[in-house]
């Protein structure tokens, strides 16, 4: 078993589903900043635009800028959508262990019926 689903197993039906709602928050912060970054490099390349006087030198250094704020935040998007993943994918799996468990016991049930008729 993975670490993961170890950890899983000693966690209350409460618990995990409050691990997902933090994932979900996460999530939805990581969107957010997506959004914030979004318009401010929208807000930096239209002053730039604005300007008269532009020289190649201010324009390639803030385009520069640009490309790195938005690598960073692809990079921080890819790592947070990645455990998300993880944590969900955990949790799925436990879950599949655990409808293994049961349809086990109810096969040995229907069997012990079976049995019993004869």
């Amino acid at each position: 078993m993975t670490p993961e689903i170890k950890e899983l197993e000693g966690l209350s039906p409460e618990n995990r589903r409050r691990m997902l709602a933090d994932t979900e928050i996460k999530y939805k912060t990581v969107i957010k900043e997506l959004q914030e970054t979004t318009e401010y490099i929208d807000e930096l390349v239209g002053k730039l635009a604005g300007k008269k006087n532009n020289n190649f030198t201010t324009l390639l250094t803030t385009l520069l800028q640009i490309i790195h704020i938005q690598s960073k935040m692809l990079t921080d998007i890819r790592l947070e959508l990645n455990e998300i993943s993880n944590e969900h994918n955990a949790e799925l799996h436990y879950i599949h262990l655990n409808l293994e468990i049961m349809y086990k016991s109810i096969s040995d049930i229907d069997h012990n019926i079976l049995e019993l008729k004869k």
